[in-house]
């Protein structure tokens, strides 16, 4: 299996999968559950689930139905946990660890990660798929990517690969809630690099949603629309010596250009002056 795949899998595990081990029963159970069929059949097609897809009817009307892929026997377990551990964050790399404890099988280590541009992208697709969400409204305000996830580690692994202005964090509103760490990029032209790199391992739903993100920024009224022009309204022309990019506010993040704001000052201080 090539490197990439496996990446995606283990993005794909760390954000929709589960390993369950239970001493009493001797028994462990690895399982993946989605409401994506397409995503579903894509993963059964490079780690074969002996037993077929389960289908799990909605229990409530506004719910979907979901699709569950299931590993049960021992050397399918063994050889996918093999398979993702490198891959793996914190928390499930642990538990994976436990996983070769309970049958006897010694743990390799500290797993080799494939440290490679292809690898890493697709690990971030695949978490993507999972947890991420994209957030296209046609009235082109509140675009964004984002992810929400109680590991911090794998947050912060992503923070590293696609750097956002500060990871978020929201605190439990209930006592066996736990903390989230929340990772958004707002900015257009890094939403659109970011997707052109992720969206191709993407399924239907994801990439239907990437293509309406694309369409809305290119679209859209405000910033983003004034980032693709070269000269200001009075033709002076958007150098870096004649750009000046507001720090902070409701334009954060906007160009002005420092000829026509020299002339307005010109204008209003002689105004202040004689206001005659």
């Amino acid at each position: 299996m090539k490197s990439t795949d496996a990446a995606w899998i283990a993005g794909f595990f760390e954000a929709e999968g589960s390993i369950s081990i239970s001493h009493p029963k001797r028994m462990v159970r690895v399982r993946v559950n989605t409401t994506d069929l397409d995503v579903m059949e894509r993963l059964d097609a490079l780690v074969p689930c002996p037993s077929g897809l389960r289908i799990r009817p909605p229990a409530q009307r506004h719910h979907q139905t979901q699709y569950e892929w299931i590993l049960m026997r021992r050397a399918d377990i063994l050889e996918f946990v093999i398979l993702v551990m490198p891959f793996l964050g914190e928390r499930r790399l642990s538990k994976a660890r436990d996983c070769l404890a309970f049958f006897d099988v010694p743990s390799p280590g500290v797993p080799f990660r494939p440290d490679d541009h292809e690898s890493n992208i697709a690990w971030v697709a695949g978490l993507f798929e999972g947890e991420g969400c994209i957030h296209a409204p046609t009235s082109g305000r509140g675009v964004c990517l984002t992810l929400k996830m109680t590991d911090r580690d794998i947050v912060e692994r992503l923070d590293a690969l696609f750097p956002c202005p500060r990871i978020g964090t929201k605190l439990p509103s209930q006592p066996h809630h736990k903390t989230q760490y929340i990772w958004t990029i707002t900015k257009g032209e890094e939403m659109k690099s970011i997707l052109a790199l992720i969206s191709p391992h993407f399924g239907e739903r994801r990439s239907a949603r990437a293509r309406e993100l694309m369409a809305v920024l290119e679209n859209r009224p405000g910033k983003l629309k004034r980032y693709g022009k070269t000269h200001c309204v009075h033709g002076h022309e958007y150098t870096p010596e004649n750009s000046y990019v507001i720090p902070s506010g409701a334009n954060k993040d906007a160009r002005v250009c420092r000829t026509c704001r020299r002339d307005y000052l010109v204008i209003y201080n002689s105004r202040k002056r004689d206001p005659s």
